[in-house]
């Protein structure tokens, strides 16, 4: 999408034009989508017109000088709650990709790169998502400016580590931008760290202190070569090197696993779980599987990582249920090719449970820990959810594993176990609720159990405003778990969603009160009544879906 596609404000939807700039950026920084609805993936991927929307609120940031919107992420950074770090990096570089900003702007949004850069990963991803957006140009001198001030602020031995770390982010390499910004060294040591990277070799009359610094990438580069399981395990212990500096032969040594685990963040162990299991590590007998829940159940380990509950609760069904299908087009290509006999074609279709109870309750107590690093909105709830018929398990758009009705209760169960006050209710039809009645705070099984024992003979989102007025039930947050869009399955209508919020509010004096309307399974019909500020709408589900629907209930945006 280029800019001068953009200038015409008839691209502006009438439910945004009311907003003001700061309510139109807030949503920027926080859904990177100026539409009251949040798709987890890329939004770009469902709604192509997103990405000019995002495009006017950035000129009309740049018109005001950029004032608002850095202010804006000075307080969301401060508050350190952004469900996603890369959206405000994706930001700042569709930014420096106007033709329209002046050079002086250009220079300040480079400073405001460099300021909230808390590492590698951060500045790598804005240079990726800018020579993405100016495919074909060289890096102009505002950004080469940035790059050298970027390498300028490094001490020899932090880039050497740097660069040891990992020799590619986000598809760029210190190679590249050294020899793209012209970066020069400030330093000796400096000058023969710059030198390795460009010629991998070292100097003839290198000094013992620069034999020191490049000695960090020379034992990455050692540990990426070797093949030994003892010698590789001592290199790990003795370094920050982690799994990505491995040989691949090296994953089936016990010994290996051992130091590696120490060093990976309690969402990196999470994800390799399926494959410890495949290797035969995960049996009770095993010390590797000993490690892993000693490592899992670490409060202070899972406090660190700043894991979401819901995170370990996908990875936790992904591994009850032997992994993710397997994509249907790639069957439909085996089939159609050939390249698989049919009885292989079986084996892959076929995901088998898996019994691990100790990993299992392992992973029960690391969601509990994980409800800690959640941040209370301190709002009062009520959780409303379409239960579907009896043997329908559609899965999520953002998961491969996990179930409309268990992203229900898992989101449930959370609220439960942050918030304060948490009303649990079914739609049992069409124009009425029944509540959901269990002890704080309930197992996820057996609140699942609970729900999916009920039955919804419809659903309608009116319903949760009106059997609320009746019961005098005071509510600041009403959350819904639909299985369809609210224009195809009639929510939307008799009455109005706005109307009969607007009621509510009137009756009850709540005019603050919200709704966040969860549709995992399908993304809707474009046209349904939407209120442009109180009413957030979710396709999908992951934690960054719930990230999202968190910052919404504590007013971050609206």
């Amino acid at each position: 999408m280029e800019w001068f596609e953009i200038k015409s404000p008839k691209k502006i939807p009438a439910m945004i034009a009311s907003l003001s700039l700061d309510q139109r950026l807030r949503r920027l920084i926080y859904m990177n989508s100026v539409m009251p609805e949040f798709h987890v993936g890329d939004p770009d991927i469902y709604q192509v017109h997103l990405s000019s929307l995002r495009l006017t609120v950035l000129q009309e940031a740049l018109d005001d000088d950029l004032k608002q919107l850095f202010l804006l992420i000075n307080k969301a950074m401060a508050k350190g709650g952004i469900p996603r770090r890369p959206i405000i990096f994706q930001l700042l570089a569709l930014l420096m990709t106007n033709p329209e900003a002046t050079a002086d702007q250009k220079n300040r949004i480079m400073a405001k790169v460099l300021e909230l850069s808390d590492n590698d990963k951060d500045f790598f991803g804005f240079i990726c998502c800018y020579t993405r957006s100016r495919a074909g140009c060289k890096l102009p001198t505002s950004v080469a400016k940035g790059v050298r001030k970027f390498y300028g602020a490094k001490n020899p031995e932090e880039l050497a580590r740097s660069i040891a770390a990992s020799e590619r982010i986000c598809g760029w390499s210190h190679k590249d931008l050294i020899k793209l910004a012209h970066v020069k060294p400030n330093s000796p040591l400096m000058s023969a760290v710059f030198n390795y990277i460009l010629t991998r070799k070292l100097d003839e009359d290198a000094t013992e202190a620069q034999l020191e610094v490049l000695r960090i990438i020379k034992q990455a580069e050692q540990l990426r070569r070797c093949v030994d399981p003892a010698e590789a395990a001592i290199l790990l212990k003795t370094s920050e090197f982690s799994l990505e500096h491995l040989m691949p032969s090296l994953t089936g040594s016990e010994q290996v696993w051992n130091a590696v685990l120490l060093k990976l963040s309690t969402q990196q162990i999470l994800g390799l779980l399926l494959k410890l299991h495949k290797l035969n590590f995960l049996t009770p007998a095993s010390l590797i599987s000993c490690l892993v829940i000693q490592l899992l159940t670490d409060p202070e380990r899972v406090e660190k990582s700043g894991v979401h509950p819901l995170e370990v609760f996908k990875q936790l069904r992904r591994l009850e249920k032997g992994g993710k299908p397997v994509d249907p087009k790639l069957l439909t290509y085996l089939k159609t090719t050939k390249k698989l006999s049919e009885e292989n074609l079986r084996k892959i279709q076929e995901t088998q449970p898996i019994d691990c109870p100790h990993i299992v309750s392992a992973l029960w107590r690391c969601f509990d820990l994980a409800c800690a690093n959640v941040t209370p909105s301190h709002k009062r709830y009520l959780v409303v959810i379409e239960v579907p018929p009896v043997g329908e398990n559609r899965l999520c758009i953002g998961s491969k594993t996990v179930t409309y009705l268990e992203a229900a209760v898992a989101f449930a169960a959370v609220l439960q176990r942050v918030e304060p006050q948490v009303t649990l209710a079914v739609h049992q039809k069409a124009d009425s609720l029944q509540l959901v009645r269990v002890k704080k705070p309930c197992p996820v099984e057996e609140l699942l159990r609970q729900v999916a024992a009920t039955n919804s003979a419809g659903a309608s989102l009116p319903t949760c405003f009106t059997w609320a007025t009746a019961h005098r039930e005071r509510v600041d947050v009403f959350v819904n778990f639909v299985q369809k869009s609210p224009r195809r399955s009639g929510h939307s209508r008799s009455p109005a969603l706005s109307e009969s919020m607007l009621n509510y509010q009137t009756a009850m004096n709540l005019p603050n009160t919200k709704m966040i309307v969860f549709i995992p399974v399908e993304s809707p019909l474009e046209g349904w009544d939407k209120t442009p500020t109180k009413v957030l709408t979710i396709m999908g589900f992951d934690h960054i879906a719930c990230k999202v629907a968190q910052c919404f209930a504590r007013d971050d945006f609206s």
